[in-house]
Order: structure tokens, then sequence, then C-alpha cells
């Protein structure tokens, strides 16, 4: 009987094998992770009762020695305070009584038990020496329970201390003094020690105890780790076996084929497939492997022998289809640069008829050739776009439009398209809104005049089909890395919108979609213009894409990648004027707000008056009747800065006098509002000094320059930068110094605030504090505090604050890299503090020792008075421990540190 090995070696046996081998594996490695997981667990659980229980035998040695402190404290300062803090301890917080409940839950061996009530007995013996201290002590200062009606949780502390019976007469006089001397007598520290000693025992044999159980699991954990390196070895056999097979009866068959085919190719010297006919049986393969690698070899003889029979018919069509490819493409590319010569000559001869129309425009004219002048410049205008967008386009057609990469300001860009159509969107009164992610990178590498032109060509369509609303443009950050980032543009209007057949032929050339009725008038060539140009600035990896409903409006959106530049925008600040005999008034509700611009303005020569509200504003203002020029904050909380400019502008002196707003907000229209309420200008904080300049240039002109100033903001990763500041500001270095400390005084804890009101749901709160912290923080140097301000600010108005994790850190870096550079600054400036020629160290710690052994608190006092001597002749851990002892009334630690300084102190 013989055996059939190709259903050994079929497919179906093969599969069967490797699940059976797949899943014993899995089964293995299941098991072996399940034990050592419960090994892990058990190990980490052994090390947390370790831990834990160590630090509940903490808790009862700082409970002990808390009760002590604060009973100290009472009998020398006779503070009700600290006898409220030592009954609060034993009845309400209840550390030392909580601490012993945990023990014994966990079921502790015998002789913690012994230890754990050891130590109870002598704590309760302390309370009732410590209850006798105080009963002296309230005594001693004649007080009653009553004195303590006014708090019943204190009345009733007291009360219980007045029901200690004193079995010994002990005269009124030597009441206080008796409470002091049994609270350290020989009789207290034996109490004490024994307590101690009995809690150190406990934790001695808990911690030998539990350190056992933390072995034994690691033992455990041990062996676990052995199986499971077993089970590995076991599965990366199991697995070589499986590919060992595999590599038999599937790669080695399929290796051979593919052998055989170039070994085929290589023998006829020619091309496979092409020269297929010269000897198609060297390409045939010879059947071996798994019995499906088998049938692919016959299946694959048979297949040489159908295409054998196609080839030349197939092959003969394809010259035929080469040749008029070839020939359609030659003829576009003449018809394109046919056209792209032909537009450049037309532009140029109209461009010159539109050079001289603007200047016929400009000599003296009567009507009617004013009138002809103006139809043949408007008719030029118009032909002359018309001639562009061909030239555009037949560049693209005929490939001679290439783009560019240069460095160039982005935000910079967008602020001019936003110039250049803001105009245009005014004539439809419509509204153009620019939206733009804060994290935007500044300089870029790209072809900007490409860019540009997209954007324009986009927004200026949208204006052309929209007569309600407006149009609103979003550029968003959607991905950065080291050197690149791809950035998404979206231009979306209100207009007429466009149905499903026009959507189909939107891109397509000499079609306007939308303009049926010729109301609208194009060549149609822009959007497939833009279209053309994204492609090319992107490689052809993006494209415009198009959303739109008739009647709802469009959306055109795409996405650029671009590198990010390394380079930094240069900003050249406007020239520095002087005055003299000056009046200018700032208004802000923020202290540090008010003084950077007092001193900035200052610095110009200016009498600067400051108001921290509207009404002090107004008030101001009805005293000076000679102020050129108001700065005025928006946000304020009692009366905003638009109302507050209506009511100056209801004053007789002020109606024309200049006021320039001030925010932190880079909202729709602000502008339009501004001036609605009686506003001349804005200037958006943070602002460059500069930016300040051109409007005291502007609305105050007589005065005089100093040179002209380049800088560059180059260390964008510091969260705190004082030369760029300091530079940008006008300030002098003591001035700025001034300014910070007001910033660390007024808002060192704006962030606590920020997450106390966003914890309430006071998102409103919130916003503020961010609002006035963004323009602060701008002004001062702290770039990426300002950054976040702004993200953060933005979010809290949809009640959303995803951004204040990463605020909270940069807040907290940003305040510390101040106050680094403050102190530096201080130590920098530190005068060498001298010592009065007959102070001796030793003599002061002799009259400190002598009066801390009679207990006696002007020691503390003499300690003080010296401190900055003592610091100076000691070492820094003396020097602490002492100033802690004092702090403390700790007599004894005090006596200790004393003979301690009194060894390493030096004259």
């Amino acid at each position: 009987m013989s055996i059939n090995t190709d259903n050994i070696k079929s497919g179906k046996n093969i599969t069967f094998l490797s699940i059976a081998v797949f899943m014993l594996v899995v089964l293995i490695l299941i098991l072996s992770t399940f034990y050592i997981n419960n090994c892990i667990n058990e190990e980490e659980k052994a090390n947390y009762d370790r831990n834990t229980y160590r630090q509940l035998g903490l808790d009862l040695a700082d409970a002990s020695d808390y009760l002590t402190s604060e009973v100290r404290l009472f009998s020398i300062t006779h503070d009700i305070q600290h006898l409220y803090n030592y009954w609060n301890e034993i009845y309400v917080t209840k550390t030392r009584d909580k601490a012993i409940e945990t023990f014994e839950k966990e079921s502790p061996v015998e002789e913690e038990i012994s230890f754990l009530k050891e130590a109870k007995k002598y704590s309760d013996l302390l309370i009732k020496t410590e209850t006798y201290s105080m009963k002296l002590a309230i005594m001693g200062e004649g007080w009653t329970a009553d004195n303590f009606r006014y708090d019943s949780e204190l009345y009733n502390y007291v009360s219980k201390v007045m029901q200690y019976d004193i079995k010994e007469n002990v005269n009124k006089a030597d009441m206080k003094e008796k409470a002091i001397l049994i609270l350290y007598d020989e009789n207290y520290d034996y109490y004490k020690n024994h307590i101690t000693g009995a809690i150190n025992s406990f934790q001695k044999i808990m911690n030998d105890r539990l350190d056992n159980d933390v072995a034994k699991t690691k033992s455990g954990t041990q062996t676990a780790t052995i199986i499971l390196v077993v089970s590995s070895c076991f599965t990366m056999f199991a697995i070589g076996g499986i590919f060992i097979i595999f590599h038999k009866l599937y790669i080695n068959p399929i290796k051979k084929y593919t052998e055989s085919i170039y070994r085929s190719k290589n023998n006829n010297k020619s091309k496979f497939i092409s020269d297929l006919n010269v000897n198609k049986m060297a390409v045939k393969m010879i059947p071996d492997g798994a019995k499906e690698v088998k049938e692919l070899g016959i299946v694959f003889n048979r297949l040489i022998d159908t295409v054998h029979s196609e080839l030349f018919q197939r092959r003969k069509a394809e010259e035929n289809m080469r040749r008029e490819r070839n020939r359609a493409k030659t003829s576009n590319r003449s018809k394109s640069v046919f056209m792209a010569q032909m537009s450049h000559e037309m532009r140029t001869s109209l461009n010159a008829v539109s050079g001289y129309s603007e200047l016929l425009l400009q000599t003296e004219l009567n009507e009617k050739q004013n009138s002809y002048v103006n139809g043949i410049y408007y008719s030029v205008d118009v032909l002359l776009g018309v001639v562009n967008d061909i030239l555009d386009y037949t560049k693209f057609e005929s490939h001679y439009m290439k783009t560019e990469k240069t460095d160039f300001d982005f935000p910079k860009l967008l602020s001019e398209v936003y110039s250049v159509m803001k105009n245009q969107a005014d004539r439809k009164n419509l509204y153009l809104v620019f939206n733009k992610d804060s994290e935007l990178p500044e300089m870029l590498v790209g072809d900007s005049l490409k860019l540009r032109q997209v954007l324009i060509n986009l927004i200026s369509n949208a204006v052309k089909f929209t007569s309600d609303g407006g149009v609103t443009v979003n550029i968003r950050l959607k991905s950065i890395d080291k050197d690149k980032c791809t950035i998404y543009f979206e231009v979306r209007d209100t207009g007429t919108g466009m149905d499903e057949k026009a959507l189909q032929s939107v891109f397509r050339p000499y079609i306007q979609s939308g303009s049926s009725s010729g109301e609208f008038k194009g060549t149609g060539l822009g959007l497939p213009i833009c279209q053309q140009i994204v492609s090319a600035l992107s490689g052809g990896k993006s494209k415009i894409e198009v959303e739109s409903q008739v009647g709802k409006g469009s959306v055109f959106y795409f996405s650029l990648e671009f590198f990010i530049s390394t380079k930094s925008p240069v900003n050249t600040i406007t020239l520095k004027p002087t005055y003299k005999n000056e009046k200018v008034l700032v208004t802000d509700d923020n202290e540090v707000n008010v003084q950077i611009h007092k001193e900035i303005l200052a610095n110009c020569g200016l009498e600067v008056f400051t108001a921290y509200s509207g009404n002090e504003a107004l008030e101001i203002l009805r005293k000076e009747k000679n102020i050129k020029l108001i700065f005025m904050d928006v946000r304020m909380p009692d009366m905003d800065g638009f109302e507050t400019v209506k009511k100056i502008r209801q004053t007789e002196n002020y109606k024309t006098v200049p006021v320039i707003a001030l925010t932190a907000d880079v909202i729709h229209d602000f502008d339009k509002k501004a001036a609605e309420t009686g506003m001349t200008d804005y200037l958006t904080k943070p602002f460059k000094v500069n930016r300040l300049y051109s409007i005291l240039q502007k609305y105050l002109p007589n005065y005089q320059t100093s040179k002209t100033v380049k800088t560059e903001y180059e260390n964008k990763e510091d969260f705190f930068d004082s030369s760029y500041c300091c530079e940008n500001s006008g300030l002098s270095q003591k001035e700025f110094y001034a300014v910070l400390n007001g910033f660390i005084e007024c808002n060192g804890d704006d962030c606590t605030k920020i997450r106390s009101f966003i914890s309430t749901g006071d998102f409103n709160s919130a916003e503020n504090i961010v609002h006035t912290l963004k323009g602060i923080s701008g002004s001062i140097g702290c770039q990426k505090l300002s950054l976040s301000s702004q993200k953060l600010m933005e979010q809290l108005r949809n009640k959303n604050y995803d951004e204040f994790k990463n605020f909270e850190e940069i807040f907290n870096k940003t305040l510390e890299s101040i106050k680094n550079y403050m102190q530096s600054e201080k130590q920098a400036d530190k005068a060498i503090v001298s010592l009065p020629p007959d102070f001796n160290i030793k003599e002061v710690f002799a009259e400190i020792k002598k009066l801390s052994e009679k207990n006696d608190v002007s020691a503390i006092e003499l300690f003080n008075e010296n401190i900055d001597m003592i610091k100076m002749l000691t070492d820094r851990e003396t020097f602490d421990n002492l100033k802690k002892s004092c702090d403390s009334f700790d007599f004894k630690g005090i006596i200790g540190y004393i003979n301690r300084g009194n060894e390493k102190c030096t004259e």
C-alpha cells in the first residue's frame, strides 16, 4: 500500500498543524503570564503593606511629638489656639487612634500588639500630665470655661481640662511656672521615652516580618520568570519548526520558479514577454513543493501558452496607440506655447494702455473726455485680468510655471492678503474674518507669491458670489514636526452656492459655475489656475476640495506642507519720539500693565497720568484740561473701556482727543466696534514698542527722534527673555526689575485662581484673569506664556480648558525663571554685610543658652535680633536647626544646638 505524499503536503494539513502549534504556544504563554503577574501582584502588595505600616509607625511618633509641641507652646505663650490644636488632634484628627486601629485590623502578632499597648498606655499617662499642665496655665491666667463660650468646641475642650483633679496645693503665683516645669521634668521625659521606645520596637518587629513577606514573594517572582523563559524558548523552537516546513514546501519551490523565469530571460538576452516567442519552452516551470504550489506551476505553464498566442497582436496595437498619443501631446504643447507667447505680448501692450489712461486721468479733462477715459481704463483693467488668467493657465499647460522656495514671514503674508481683500469686502458691505491658530510658525520656506495668489483668488471668488453675510478664512496647524509643518486653509462664504452639476465642472477651464445668467463676469480660469498651483506647491500630493449647497454658500479647502525656516523675523523699531510738556493718560485695571505703559511713555519725555478704572479716568480728565492722548483698556470690572470712552466724548474738552484702545483680544470687527464707541485706534497686547512709537508719532506729532534700532527675537525657547524685553520696552534695568517684582506680587497666584474658577465652573472669571495675563506676559518677555494664555482664553470662551495643563506647566516655569533672574540680580548687587566691631557670637550664644535654661522667651527674641550675624558665623546645618528650635519654642533643642554652634562658629 503506497502513501500519497501530496495529501501530507497539502495546505489544509499544514494549516491544521500550524493552528495546533499556535494554540499550544498561546496556552503556555497565557498560563505563564498569569502566574508571573500573580507573583508580581503579591510582591507589590507585600511592598505596599511594608511602606504603609512604616508610615503609620511614623505617624504615631509624629502625633506624639505634635501633642508635646502644642502643649509646651500653650504653657509658654498661653495662646488658646495651641490648646485647641491639642484637643482637636485627640478628639477629631485622632492620628494615633486611627493608626492603632489599622494595625489591629491586619491581625498583627502578639509581640507587636504588646508594644502597641505599651505605647498607648504611656501616651494616656502623658495626656494626663499635659492636661494637668494646661489646667495650671489656665488657672494661672485666671480663666474659666465661660471665657470661651463664643466657640462651642473650645468651650468643651477647656471644660474637659478644668475637670482634671489637682491633688496638690499649688500657689497661684507659681502656677504658670509649674505648668512649664512639669512638661520638662524627668517624669515627663520618662513617659515620652517609653512611648518612643515602644513605637521603635514595634516598628522593628513589624518591619522584619514584612521584609520576610517581601522576600518570599520575590522568590515566587523569580520562579515565574524562569517558567516564562522556558515557555518562550519552546515557542521559538515551535515557530522555527513551522518556518522550516513553510520554507521547504512553499518558499523554496517559489524561489525555483522565479529563478527559472529570470534564467530564461538572461538566456534570451532580451526583455521578458516582449521576446517570449523566441523560446517559449525556456520560460516554463517544473512543478514542485506543496500540492497548491505544484498546481500553480501547472497553471502558469498553461498561461504561457495563452499569452504567446496573443503577444504579437497586442504589441502591434500598443505601437499604434503610442504614435497617436505622442502626436496629440506635440499638438497640445504647441498650442499652449503659442497661447503663452500671445498672452504675454497682449499683456505688455495692455499694461501700456492702462498706464497712459491713468496718466491721462490726472490731466485736466472735460466731463465727456473724463467719462471716455474712465471707460477705457475700466475695460483695459478687465481685459488685463482675462489675459493674465490665460497666461497663467497656458504656463501650466506648457510646463513653464515653476515654484520657488524662499523664506517668508507667514503672518505678514496673511496680513497683506487681508488688507488687499478687506476693501473689496467692504464695498459690498460684507464681513471678512481671518481665524488662525496661535501655534502657526512665523517663518516658512516656500513660494509665498503663489500661495498669496491662491488665497486672494479664492477669497475674491467668495466675495464675488456673496451678496449678504461675508467670508471666513480659517488657517489651522494640521501637524508639525521638527523642521516641517502641514497647514490647512479654508475659505467659507455665505453666497449663492452650487448644485451637484456645477460642482463637477468647477475646476474645468473656461467654465464659471453659478453664472449662467451672466451676472458675474470672468474667464472661468481662476479656480483651475489655483488648483494647478496647489498641486505644484504640494508636488501633486494635495488639491483644492469644495463643498457647497445652493443658497447656503460654499467652502473651498486644501492643505500644504512647508519647511519651517530657521531664520527669525526682523522687526525694525520705529524711531523713538521725544516730547516736552505733553500729557497723556493711561487707564488699565492691572497694576503691572499700568507700570509698563507708564515707564515706556515716561522715557519718551511724556507726563503720564494713570487710572485703574473708568471712573478714576473720568475724574482725572475733569481736573486736567490739557491731556493730549488717552490709552484705554477695553476690559475693566466696574465700567469697561467702551462705556468709559462714550462718557469721555460727552466731556467738552475731550470730544476730539485721540483715544487708543488697549486689548489682548484679536476678534472680528474690533476696529469697527472701537470706532463706533469713539475710539481712534487700538494697540493689541502684548505690543511691540515700535507699534507704540508709531501711535505716538501719528497722534502726537510734535516730537524729536533718536536713532533707529533693529532687534531679532531669537530666544523663542526661553520661558523668560529679559534682554529681549528690556530692548523692546525701552525700560532701564532698574525699572524693568520693578515691573517684574510687581508681576510676581500681583500675578504670582493667578494660576491658582484660574484653577479654582475652572473647578467651580466660573469660566468667565477665569477668562478675565487669563486675558490680563496674556497682555502682561508678552510685554515682559514671556512669549510662551502669552501664546498659551491666548489658546486657553479661546478655549474658556467655549467652556473648555484642555490647554490648562500645559498652561500651568509653562506658568510655573516662567515664574521660576523670573524669580531666578531677580535672585541673581539681587546677589550681584548685594553689599557685603559687615559685622559690628564689638560683636562676639560666643557671648551671644552664652546669653541665649542662659535664658533657654530658664525657659525664657527672651532667648528667642535675642536670637532674632542677631540672626544675620549668627547666620554668617555658623554653618548652615547648625543655623537651620537652631532657627527651627527657636520657631517651635524648643528650649532643650536651643541649648543643644548652641553647644554645637560654640564648637563650629568662627570669629
